[in-house]
């Protein structure tokens, strides 16, 4: 913020050139940047299954009441049986209230890949309850 006041230019990623008269028009050339590039960087749920793809998560799992079903394998794991290796949230691109969650799987069999779910209000009670009873999920 101190640099675009005392320049009065500050020439941004995209190459624009914004001109500072004031703090409060600074300010709002600076949230106007961050606004823009945070959704030039959106990242889409299908991108994130391919990149994960890609890193060796290719299974894809369905919890069930008896456990977390592996739909390659058909082998059932125990909450205990699993990792969380990360997990994503993503929002609508036209429907904000359109939520979903992606979990990234390892169990302790070696076999790695992804758990979609609802976010929020439209969420699988039996995801959730699974989720709940992993003990190691990382971010």
């Amino acid at each position: 913020m101190l640099v675009l006041l005392l320049h009065r230019q500050r020439k941004y990623g995209n190459g624009t050139v914004l001109e500072c008269e004031s703090l409060l028009s600074a300010l709002v050339a600076y949230k106007y940047n961050l606004y823009h590039l945070a959704f030039k960087n959106m990242v889409t749920l299908a991108t994130v299954i391919t990149k994960l793809t890609r890193k060796g998560y290719e299974t894809q799992f369905k919890v069930t009441p008896e456990g977390l079903l592996s739909l390659s394998s058909e082998k059932l794991f125990r909450p205990n049986e699993v990792k969380v290796t990360h997990f994503y949230r993503f929002e609508g691109e036209s429907n904000p209230a359109d939520n979903s969650i992606l979990y990234a799987i390892e169990t302790t069999t070696g076999e790695m890949g992804t758990l979609v779910d609802g976010y929020g209000i439209s969420s699988d009670h039996l995801v959730d309850a699974f989720i709940k009873q992993v003990e190691r999920i990382n971010k």
